[in-house]
């Protein structure tokens, strides 16, 4: 019987426990599941594989961001060059950026990717109009400096605020396909656009994140009355115009060209994005 069990056993360990396949080392061949090994149910291996990997998720990560923000442009180049072992992925790093600036942004009360009510509504935007008529039927006034209004106005902002935080992403593919539209005689692969664009926004993220440690320091010394969303634009700009010669590789007249069209096409990605905004918070807010 003993014999029998033990047999049962190791036969059972020669085979794939995702999908069945016969192992021929210590990965499957046809999966790629690791082959079972009690011993790696123990808490000593659990802390062991605990510490690499936390070590190892910090050096691939803070050394993406050093290269995301000392050499703009190379992360991308190098990522769709097929270098990808010693860097965080692109979507990773954006997500990572995400968390920490959504328990950072509280400190200094600043969002860069939110547009209050009144923003959405103002007559210079090309959504204005049209969104005011929405938000008049909504509360059935047009007396936007109403009691009626101002509540409306509270919770809004609010919904905004928190929908803000996650909305961001939907401005990566919109860039991205614009990214690729003015650089179509590239032939490049949309999934390169899309790195490229990925990279770009996480860059954005994290500069909000030390742009806000940066104002909480600033109000904290007793200082007020600051505005850097003029620097914080001419930031990205110039970012944006050394990340494209990095990633692509063109002549420094093509590189200026392609960086007033890229402007352009960050704008008209944040203007989408801002109507996305007003509508799903619109619709949220009750």
């Amino acid at each position: 019987m003993t014999t029998d069990a033990t047999a049962i056993a190791e036969r059972e360990a020669s085979r794939c426990v995702s999908c069945g396949a016969t192992l021929r080392g210590k990965y499957c061949h046809a999966c790629g599941e690791k082959a079972f090994n009690p011993h790696e149910h123990s808490v000593k291996h659990f802390l062991k594989e605990f510490i690499h990997t936390l070590t190892h998720i910090d050096s691939k990560f803070f050394k993406s961001l050093v290269s995301l923000f000392c050499k703009p442009g190379v992360l991308t180049r190098d990522y769709i060059a097929g270098k990808k072992k010693s860097f965080t992925r692109p979507i990773t790093l954006f997500i990572i950026g995400n968390v920490l600036y959504f328990f950072v942004q509280p400190l200094a009360n600043i969002n860069s990717f939110n547009s209050t009510l009144r923003h959405q509504i103002a007559p210079r935007m090309l959504h204005g109009p049209w969104a005011q008529r929405l938000v008049a039927d909504k509360i059935k006034t047009t007396d936007f400096s109403s009691a009626a209004f101002q509540e409306f106005e509270q919770r809004y902002n609010a919904k905004s605020e928190q929908l803000a935080k996650t909305l961001i992403i939907v401005q990566i593919p919109l860039f991205a396909l614009l990214l690729g539209l003015s650089h179509f005689y590239l032939k490049r692969f949309y999934f390169d656009h899309l790195i490229f664009a990925t990279h770009f926004f996480a860059f954005l993220i994290y500069l909000n994140i030390l742009a806000t440690l940066g104002v909480f320091v600033y109000l904290k010394l007793g200082s007020n009355n600051l505005n850097f969303e003029v620097a914080f634009f001419i930031i990205c700009i110039i970012y944006l115009m050394f990340a494209l010669h990095n990633a692509y590789r063109q002549k420094p007249v093509v590189t200026l060209l392609q960086s007033v069209l890229a402007t352009a096409g960050f704008v008209v990605s944040l203007f989408v994005y801002r109507i996305i905004l007003f509508l799903m918070t619109y619709a949220t807010v009750s």
